[in-house]
């Protein structure tokens, strides 16, 4: 962090401190949380997360595997049990994981649900500041509970049947307190779906359906932009938001209500949204947090799209392109980073693109590893995980930085590109685009420009990279910055050299042969990580272009089928 960046980051962190602070003053304890318990539920809504049976078996026997964390009570209250790390208690408490308890089905999963949720009643009868009543961990539980409620309370003793019922009320109106509150996003979206998850469920009357569905209302038109990104500008959340507002949508229509029209417009939009950023391989473009793409949820998703399979070529809003043409997908990042807390997951990818050719990967980002914290969060969110040009082995963002400062602003974008153009020209025969970013202007006077152009019903791929001074106008003497343009590929990808040593011959998973050349520089093959797999990160390769702008204001370079 410069020293011209310290007293804004210094600002931004009292801000922030100040926020979390009230937070816990006036929403984090359970004063004011006195309120009529529901008398009843109407309906449960189908829950569309992939269920497996053989967790729930897991979780009898003691063994509560989260992710890639794994804790075994060995006989003790799970609720109570030293936690093995924060995110492994949010995972906990937030229930998500009832869903396996139906899968299964039987009277053991039952009578075990039932006293994991009964026990979990008796230790926290009030919201406090802990994890378990964090926004997003308590508005996940009672849409978990809403969802499984035939579960819980099939059956069940009515002692533990109306303290279940009271449980839910005082759930509400922790989530009418702590909406305003939550942390700005996904956290805020996902507290107000639960809220109406809640007015839709119980017997509340149409003044809480009306209430809740303004909280929802609004969020969805402030958080999901027109063209059906989200303001995170990270693909990654939305085929989970479809997973929470279709079965409203749904429930709306069972009970014979109508869901709002903006309820109905966010979940066209999301859709259009989730096959834009879908590559050939159904993978989701790896950017701004998104990492492994869970593919059972989009196919269950997807199977709710009326509106076909058309899919656009530009997400404006959002700040990317799409270029297709034949089986070959290009997907191209030319957005501004998103304000404050929204930018806490966000990547300085500014110009990176991802490349498939029919269901194979082929150039794309390094993701970001689940749960992925420290130094390895650090460097998946440097530009130099991404495939585009990186000066002076700086970040075309700037991140808040280390220390204390850094933990309470989480590392969040503080500043980066602010002015970005982007031009598109399709014809019959090819799809180009023109971008530039200004994220080098304030530190070295650059402005990077991309163009690529996909044509040859999908077997070239040209690209020109320039660097140029503000206005468009050339870079004067005495730029000496060294600048590396990266194209990472996939680990299902081999890379070597050509006889000439002048191209890199590259082998996808389909069996495609790619020869990637570029005119003024001589490429190279680096080794490279792949951060996007659930088992663990991956060696890979990566292409690279090396060149001082003392030598060089721009290079071309193409990436063409080799039909050899």
């Amino acid at each position: 962090m410069s020293i011209a960046d310290k007293p804004r980051v210094i600002a931004l962190a009292l801000v922030e401190s100040w926020r979390r602070a009230s937070r816990r003053v006036s929403g984090g304890v359970g004063f004011g949380l006195a309120g009529q318990t529901p008398e009843r539920l109407l309906i449960a809504p189908p829950d569309l997360h992939t269920a497996d049976p053989t967790v729930a078996t897991e979780i009898y026997a003691g063994i509560f595997r989260f992710g890639t964390r794994v804790a075994e009570t060995a006989g003790q209250n799970p609720f109570t049990m030293p936690s093995p790390d924060p995110q492994w208690s949010r995972d906990l408490h937030g229930f998500a994981w009832l869903r396996h308890f139906g899968a299964a089905r039987d009277s053991l999963a039952m009578s075990n649900a039932q006293a994991l949720v009964r026990d979990w009643i008796r230790l926290n009868p009030k919201p406090d500041d802990s994890i378990a009543w964090e926004p997003v961990v308590a508005a996940e539980r009672l849409r978990s509970w809403l969802c499984h409620s035939v579960l819980i309370i099939e059956n069940a003793e009515l002692g533990f049947y109306r303290a279940f019922l009271k449980s839910l009320g005082i759930h509400v109106r922790h989530m009418r307190r702590s909406i305003p509150k939550a942390d700005d996003g996904m956290p805020r979206l996902l507290s107000a779906i639960a809220l109406s998850y809640s007015a839709v469920c119980m017997a509340a009357g149409q003044q809480a359906i009306v209430t809740a569905a303004r909280y929802l209302n609004a969020e969805l038109s402030r958080q999901i932009l027109p063209d059906g990104g989200h303001v995170s500008r990270n693909p990654a959340v939305l085929p989970e938001l479809l997973a929470q507002l279709l079965p409203l949508r749904q429930s709306h229509a069972k009970l014979g209500q109508a869901p709002s029209q903006e309820l109905v417009s966010a979940i066209d939009r999301i859709m259009s949204a989730v096959r834009f950023y879908r590559m050939g391989d159904g993978s989701l473009t790896r950017v701004n947090g998104c990492s492994v793409t869970p593919r059972d949820l989009v196919a269950t998703v997807m199977r709710y799209d009326d509106a076909g399979s058309g899919i656009p070529g530009e997400a404006p809003f959002s700040g990317f392109q799409r270029l297709e043409i034949g089986s070959t997908v290009v997907l191209l990042d030319h957005g501004k980073p998103p304000p404050g807390a929204l930018s806490i997951n966000a990547h300085a990818g500014c110009l990176a693109f991802e490349m498939s050719t029919g269901n194979a990967p082929l150039v794309v980002n390094c993701g970001t590893a689940p749960n992925a914290k420290g130094e390895l969060r650090k460097a998946a969110r440097s530009t130099a995980a991404h495939s585009t040009a990186i000066v002076n082995d700086t970040s075309s963002c700037k991140f808040s930085g280390d220390g204390v400062l850094s933990r309470v602003l989480d590392n969040r974008i503080i500043s980066g590109p602010r002015n970005i153009t982007c031009n598109r020209h399709d014809t019959a025969e090819s799809q180009s685009v023109s971008v530039s970013h200004d994220g080098y202007l304030r530190e070295f006077g650059i402005v990077h420009e991309r163009s690529l152009i996909l044509s040859t019903n999908g077997a070239v791929l040209d690209g020109l990279d320039t660097f140029l001074a503000p206005g468009g106008k050339a870079l004067k003497e005495g730029h000496g910055e060294e600048v590396a343009i990266r194209f990472h590929l996939h680990p299902s990808v081999s890379a070597g050299k050509s006889r000439d040593g002048k191209a890199i011959l590259l082998s996808a998973a389909d069996g495609s042969r790619w020869m990637f050349t570029a005119a003024m520089a001589q490429p190279h093959v680096d080794e490279s990580i792949f951060l996007a797999v659930s088992a663990g990160p991956r060696r890979t390769k990566q292409i690279v272009l090396e060149f001082r702008l003392s030598q060089l204001r721009e290079i071309a370079w193409r990436l063409e089928r080799h039909m050899g």
